[in-house]
């Protein structure tokens, strides 16, 4: 006896399929249940509100309020991150794919109810007189008038609708998270430049402060040289070295106003003065202490790109279904109901009325090896749409140690940076104390002043690279936790992890030293105990006439300008610490708020 072909054992078993569907109803294809998050770390398995979260989806654990960089009080900040949420032109081009989405999922949806279309046709009709004879003469011509309704509605017996609807709105949610994604990038690239914009300030100030006391100085030895004290070529080197200082100003100028472009555009604005005009001079932002932060998992999950990406996945498992859907019958049901008269005065008489009710059915039999080749190409979109999600959880957790990392290993630059200003300052007064006594050539004044230079334009940018690390860990993690006003408020029970430095560096070779944080001075400490700061100050005279106070200003030294800077975000700004030199006067004065006219709320939000 022949044996049944394979195929025909494959079509009973979908025959078979099919009825049980048609009797309790299914939706072929699979049914999502989470992709599992890739192996990580210890301290990002620890989870706050989902039983398992390393394990199942993310789509439980999704956050209810949208993702904000809050490390920074600044308000100049606030007032450009709040501008370019109303009018960025990227965040309004994702908003709009959220309309779009929207419109196609709603349209989705619509397949599942009856469809109807109306009709109305006219048509005047000759017959062929050689072709075989119709009801009545043929070769006369006649009108036909008919009006009416056709009607459909698809039975999804095994889910192929539903299953459409499921990836429609799979794609809707991934381009809300898209939106937020975008949102979140925004945010982080305007706190970005505006650090960008105070270190170069900064650093700007730095030069022209420099470029005064060099001034000063090669004043004082053309005198000497004039007096016969000193020779042409320590006159030569203290005009080299002023020169060599003043080509970096223009260069600074011109990468401060790169970035001021950069910042109108992220605000949607034409680059102009206005940005210039608007952000003012301030320090860099202060930063909050990261002590004892734990990252778990569900705080990497916040991200709206890892939310997007598991949106992906929803969207391509539906469509497995979609494609399996193919392999079995399709059921509809048919109506047409109309009206149809030769003449327009009987067109709406009970003897013209017609209808047609009935079944459709549909087998794609023939088609068997392209539905299944169909379902394959399918399937590797969802492996692939897999393989992607786990990529940007593991790209997340990078992020977040890189920038914990960075973050921690400059803290011990920024210290050593700032003991080494104070030994450069007394090195800079000592040689040229040597030099006026002749004990010393003018290169080593020469050496020490340029060496301070350097050093203290390397501590602006790394507090600079602080404040940006600390914009990067907030963005790794989306902006921390909702309901919180800074990370450093969830320290409590997240883990063990410490963010800030220790208290000693070991060596990292056998000829080094244990390096040590220099010890901070006392609240109520005396100006004595700050003898090396005051030194420096000394270099650096205030252009303008001292006041009553000076001496607390004076004994400020650049280690100690971050908790001034912090409580000038809080407060007002300390002028003291950012007096220009009275040859320049072309900066405008500090803004210590915000302006007034900048709405609080986005319009994309409405």
């Amino acid at each position: 006896m022949k044996q049944p072909s394979h195929l025909f054992f494959r079509l009973f078993s979908f025959l078979q399929a099919a009825i049980a569907c048609l009797v309790g109803g299914c939706a072929v294809g699979p049914d999502y249940s989470g992709t599992g998050i890739p192996v990580l770390p210890a301290s990002y398995k620890e989870s706050l509100g989902c039983e398992s979260a390393c394990t199942t989806s993310v789509l439980p654990c999704q956050a209810t309020c949208e993702p904000r960089l809050i490390l920074f009080s600044d308000p100049i900040l606030n007032a450009l991150v709040t501008r370019a949420q109303q009018q960025n032109l990227d965040l309004r081009e994702s908003y709009q794919r959220i309309v779009e989405a929207r419109a196609w999922a709603k349209m989705t949806r619509g397949g599942l109810f009856p469809q109807a279309d109306a009709i109305a046709e006219y048509g005047r009709t000759k017959r062929s007189r050689n072709a075989r004879p119709f009801v009545g003469a043929n070769g006369i011509a006649f009108d036909l008038f008919s009006l009416g309704f056709d009607s459909s509605w698809e039975i999804d017996l095994f889910g192929k609708l539903h299953r459409q609807v499921e990836a429609s709105e799979a794609e809707l949610a991934a381009q809300h998270e898209n939106f937020q994604d975008v949102q979140l990038i925004l945010q982080a690239d305007v706190a970005t430049n505006y650090v960008r914009v105070r270190v170069l300030q900064k650093q700007l100030l730095i030069a022209q402060q420099n470029l005064k006391l060099q001034e000063e100085t090669s004043e004082f030895i053309e005198q000497l040289q004039k007096a016969g004290k000193v020779s042409t070529l320590d006159v030569s080197q203290a005009r080299a070295l002023r020169y060599s200082t003043m080509s970096e100003v223009p260069e600074l100028e011109q990468q401060l106003q790169l970035v001021f472009n950069q910042l109108s555009i992220l605000l949607g604005e034409a680059p102009g003065p206005a940005m210039r005009s608007f952000v003012g001079y301030g320090p860099i932002p202060a930063l909050p202490e990261l002590n004892a932060l734990g990252i778990p998992a569900d705080l990497v999950r916040r991200r709206p790109d890892i939310r997007r990406a598991e949106q992906d996945v929803v969207a391509a498992s539906a469509r497995i279904g979609v494609a399996k859907a193919d392999l079995y019958p399709q059921l509809a049901l048919l109506g047409t109901l109309s009206v149809n008269s030769r003449n327009v005065s009987s067109l709406f008489a009970s003897n013209s009325l017609s209808y047609s009710v009935g079944p459709s059915f549909r087998w794609n039999i023939l088609n068997f090896w392209r539905v299944t080749s169909n379902i394959k190409a399918y399937e590797a979109q969802f492996d692939q749409a897999v393989t992607r999600y786990r990529n940007v959880v593991l790209e997340a957790v990078r992020e977040v140690e890189d920038g914990l990392s960075n973050n921690h290993w400059e803290q011990f630059r920024k210290t050593a940076l700032e003991q080494t200003i104070l030994a450069d300052a007394e090195s800079v007064e000592l040689s040229l104390s040597r030099y006026k006594a002749g004990k010393a050539s003018y290169q080593r004044v020469l050496d020490s002043q340029e060496q301070l230079l350097r050093d203290e334009q390397k501590l602006a940018a790394s507090r600079g690279a602080l404040a940006l690390f600390s914009i990067r860990i907030s963005k790794a993690v989306a902006g921390g936790w909702c309901g919180r006003d800074s990370l450093a408020d969830q320290g409590s029970g997240l883990g063990n992890r410490m963010f800030s430095p220790p208290k000693k560096l070991p060596p990292q070779s056998p000829k080094m030293e244990a390096l040590e944080p220099k010890a901070k001075l006392p609240k109520n400490s005396s100006p004595a105990s700050a003898e090396p700061a005051a030194k420096k100050a000394a270099i650096f005279p205030s252009p303008e006439p001292p006041r009553a106070d000076d001496h607390k200003t004076n004994a400020k030294t650049d280690a100690g300008e971050d908790a001034s800077e912090s409580q000038s975000n809080n407060s007002s700004h300390d002028d003291t610490l950012w007096r220009l030199p009275s040859t320049v006067q072309s900066l405008p004065p500090i803004e210590s708020e915000a302006p007034q006219n900048v709405k609080p709320t986005s319009e994309l939000d409405s």
